[in-house]
């Protein structure tokens, strides 16, 4: 007969594979304590409308220039890979966002033709309201100095040739 201390154990710990599957063979075997459990319940339905919101933003982004759309498509990746493996698998499959989140999360890599197509939007949304636009100069300037660093972050990164794809004849 177990102790009351192994009992107690027993009770509080709880497997893992209940709440994450078996996808991954290492958190087969580990426990997690009772505590945590309620932050799992609680979390991945905050991950999934977290998930949702990314993504509508980044929709909205597509349509207005200054919401960037990629890092609110790979917060939603993150958000959904972390609440529900089945909309993961969608975004991951998407014909428009899969590609740049495939890429993202193999290399870090961003293709050639995303970054010259980003860069010409951004100019071209920027030069009337820079040259022309009746707003103050430090507005200006900080809005030179953020577009400066976004550009800088996006042709520092790795490029992706379509060549360099395997699944680019699809």
């Amino acid at each position: 007969m177990r102790n009351k201390r192994q009992h107690a154990r027993e009770i509080h710990h709880l497997p893992l594979r209940k709440f994450f599957g078996t996808r991954d063979p290492h958190l087969r075997s580990r426990t997690l304590p009772r505590y945590r459990l309620s932050v799992i319940r609680i979390s991945r339905p905050l991950y999934f409308a977290a998930g949702w919101l990314c993504f509508a933003l980044g929709a909205v982004g597509v349509v207005i220039p200054l919401l960037p759309t990629t890092p609110f498509i790979l917060l939603t990746a993150f958000c959904f890979s972390r609440s529900s493996e089945r909309w993961h698998r969608w975004l991951l499959s998407n014909k428009t966002f899969g590609p740049m989140i495939r890429d993202w999360q193999a290399s870090g890599s961003i293709r050639t033709r995303v970054k010259v197509i980003a860069t010409t939007s951004i100019v071209l949304m920027l030069i009337y309201p820079i040259g022309f636009g009746p707003v103050n100069l430090y507005f200006k300037i900080g809005i030179v100095t953020t577009v400066g660093c976004v550009l800088i972050f996006i042709w520092t990164r790795p490029s992706k040739r379509l060549s360099q794809d395997p699944g680019a004849g699809r």
